[in-house]
């Protein structure tokens, strides 16, 4: 009886522990996918916000040759002020 006993106390022990791993396994794995995910999809939108920008600036350094004003180079770009400034004085 003292033997079954152990041997069920054992069995369910080892039961539980390999639950457990395969627990902890699947929710790393799921883990891993979903920061994955997360991490491609933010470096697709900060890319994609990082393009816009720089076409931004290409697109404002092509109006500062061409001479037009500040203001409208800023409201047809979205670039503020001082880049618009930091630009000009880069670009002479």
């Amino acid at each position: 009886l003292y033997k079954l006993r152990d041997k069920a106390m054992k069995d369910e022990i080892n039961a539980l522990s390999t639950a457990e791993e395969r627990g902890i396994k699947k929710g790393l794995e799921q883990g891993v996918k979903q920061g994955l995910e997360q991490g491609m999809e933010q470096g697709i939108k900060k890319g994609l916000e990082q393009g816009k920008m720089e076409r931004n600036m290409e697109i404002a350094l092509n109006l500062i040759k061409n001479g037009l004003e500040d203001d409208l180079i800023s409201a047809t770009t979205g670039l503020d002020l001082d880049s618009i400034l930091k630009l000009r004085k880069e670009s002479f």
